[in-house]
């Protein structure tokens, strides 16, 4: 087989674009300025409290006990987020036919291509801002907040694994960031 492109095609389900754009929007800094603001600040108001021994049973702000009103940063992050990240995704999908059905991607010396039932889509390599391998995933990215992924586990094995790390190495030189840990 050609050393020099790899042919992936795999059913995109809800679940891998979930997990998919979890793991990119966890990469972005704002991702982590909000954890720094909505839990990091709540967590030392709570350390803060323990340590110099107030009571946040008392009412606060909107007659709310302030543990209350602490919480809030919590539920924002860790329930309300993800939550709304599943909505946009299954509205998105139930407008968009390109983001159901069967993809093909394959990653040549020439670009990297994309299709589907409804879709025909093809990069040069220069319209790549950088390849990243997560521990789910291989990140295409086109901008700092858009990227093509292939899911790993959709990867039959190590040797198709080490073949794509080849290709995208080899097309991306610098660009590419794929750690070569465990898969």
């Amino acid at each position: 087989m050609d050393e020099t492109s790899f042919n992936i095609s795999f059913p995109i389900d809800f679940w891998t674009r979930y997990r998919a754009s979890l793991t990119l929007m966890h990469r972005l800094w704002g991702t982590w300025m909000a954890y720094a603001f909505f839990v990091g600040v709540p967590t030392l108001a709570f350390i803060a409290a323990y340590v110099f021994d107030w009571d946040l049973s008392e009412p606060g702000t909107f007659n709310l006990p302030g543990w209350v009103l602490l919480l809030g940063g919590y539920v924002f992050m860790f329930v309300f987020m993800p939550l709304l990240q599943m909505i946009q995704l299954w509205l998105g999908s139930r407008r968009n036919r390109t983001l159901l059905g069967t993809q093909h991607q394959s990653p040549t010396p020439e670009g990297f291509s994309a299709s589907g039932d409804t879709f025909n889509t093809k990069l040069k390599w220069d319209a790549i801002y950088k390849a990243i391998k997560t521990k789910h995933f291989f990140f295409l990215y086109m901008s700092a907040r858009a990227a093509f992924f292939i899911a790993k586990s959709k990867i039959s094995g190590t040797s198709d694994m080490d073949r794509l790390r080849t290709v995208l190495k080899s097309c991306l030189n610098d660009k590419a960031r794929l750690r070569t840990t465990s898969y």
